[in-house]
């Protein structure tokens, strides 16, 4: 009960959520910013909502979410791009386990048609347009409607800030190190303490 389309650098949805198969409410979000990726969410909402906790909790392994004692079928459908490398991929299954994936690529109920759509711009040799696929979704599924929304990776730029980060992180820890060796700036000052915690809360 989605449509949910990564092509190139972008990825797109539509914002419709249907209710007891006949009520649609529009503006919902489905495509979420992790930081280093986006990712899209279709089927089972709680089953994908916990995949995302999971994601953005720091990626444990233990804490993996694990469905399969769960009461309902693992409907969840879960996609993301790469901000950094541009790559595809998913989470799939019980396991909730990765897979790369090829580009394009759709979900949802909606899928079918969008990656119709793709490789019909594909064989014109037309630059492929994800909004316009949706679009077409939604014109073919009753599941799929509402405002179309875009996100595109910017490569440099997530380069970017990854160099940054762990520039920043190195600056933290060798600040750390010295502190705990009882340097002759004795204790800790604020500043240090606010790169450290900085650094500690943005890592993945």
């Amino acid at each position: 009960m989605t449509t949910i389309v990564i092509a190139g650098d972008t990825i797109a949805s539509d914002s419709q959520m249907t209710v007891g198969g006949c009520t649609p409410h529009y503006g919902v979000k489905k495509i979420y910013d992790l930081g280093d990726c986006f990712v899209g969410i279709a089927g089972c909402a709680s089953q994908a909502n916990a995949v995302i906790s999971w994601l953005t909790g720091g990626r444990v392994p233990e804490d993996k979410p694990n469905f399969a004692n769960y009461t309902e079928e693992s409907c969840y459908q879960l996609i993301g791009i790469d901000k950094e490398s541009g790559e595809a991929f998913a989470f799939s299954g019980a396991d909730v386990h990765y897979l790369p994936l090829p580009k394009p690529y759709a979900i949802g109920t909606g899928g079918d048609l969008a990656l119709t759509s793709l490789n019909t711009m594909k064989a014109l040799k037309v630059p492929l347009d994800v909004r316009l696929a949706v679009k077409m979704a939604i014109s073919g599924d009753v599941y799929s409607g509402g405002p179309i929304k875009t996100f595109t990776v910017d490569r440099k730029k997530a380069k970017t800030d990854r160099l940054k980060y762990e520039a920043k992180l190195k600056k933290a820890e060798a600040k750390a190190k010295k502190a705990a060796k009882g340097s002759e700036e004795g204790m800790i000052s604020l500043e240090d303490l606010e790169i450290i915690f900085e650094a500690a809360e943005g890592e993945d």
